[in-house]
C-alpha cells in the first residue's frame, strides 16, 4: 500500500478540522509502523512538504530503517502485542522473534507482549523531535515488559534480539 500525499501543516486550509501538523506526522509513522511501501508528505502550504518539520521525521525514519527489517516485519494492526495503551498511544511492529519497534505518539507508557519470545532484547530510543538516539537497557523475553518513553514528544523504542 502506499500513501500518495499526506496533508497537514499549521498553513492548512483544515487547520480547524484537525489537519495540521501533528496530524501529518502521526499519519507518516501510522502508515511506516503500519507496513505501507511508500509515504510522502503534501507540499506546502496543505502539508509539510521537505520542511524542517518533515526532515526530523525522515531522518528519524532512516534511522529506524535502517535498523529494523520492515520488509519482513508484521504489523500489529489489533494492538494485541501491546497494553495499558490509550487511544492512539502507541503503535506496533515487529519481526517476531527478532524485533520489535513501537512508536509513541506524545510519550507514554505501554506493556510490550515478549512471553512467547525468548532471549533478550536490545532496547534503543530515538526521540525524534530532538534527532538523538539513545541506548537504554537490556530487556528480557518471556514476559510482558513495560515500556515508557523517555520524554513527551514523538518517540520510537526500537528492541532487537541479543
Amino acid at each position: 500500500m502506499n500513501s500518495t500525499k499526506i496533508y497537514g501543516a499549521s498553513t492548512s486550509k483544515w487547520v480547524d478540522r484537525g489537519i495540521d501538523a501533528g496530524h501529518a506526522t502521526q499519519t507518516f509513522w501510522r502508515n511506516l509502523i503500519g507496513g505501507f511501501a511508500a509515504i510522502r508528505f503534501h507540499r506546502p502550504p496543505s502539508g509539510l512538504g521537505l520542511g524542517e518539520v518533515a526532515q526530523w521525521h525522515l531522518r528519524a525514519a532512516r534511522s529506524v530503517a535502517q535498523r529494523f527489517d520492515f520488509p519482513r516485519a508484521q504489523p500489529d494492526t489489533d494492538h494485541l502485542l501491546l497494553n495499558e495503551r490509550a487511544t492512539n498511544e502507541a503503535y506496533h511492529s515487529s519481526v517476531p522473534g527478532e524485533q520489535h519497534v513501537i512508536y509513541y505518539v506524545d510519550g507514554g507508557l505501554v506493556g510490550l507482549d515478549l512471553r512467547r519470545e525468548q532471549g533478550r532484547f536490545h532496547l534503543s530510543w530515538i526521540d525524534i523531535d530532538g534527532e538523538r538516539d539513545y541506548d537504554a537497557d537490556i530487556v528480557d523475553g518471556g514476559q510482558w515488559v513495560t515500556l515508557a518513553a523517555p520524554g513527551s514528544g514523538p518517540w520510537v523504542a526500537l528492541l532487537a534480539a541479543v
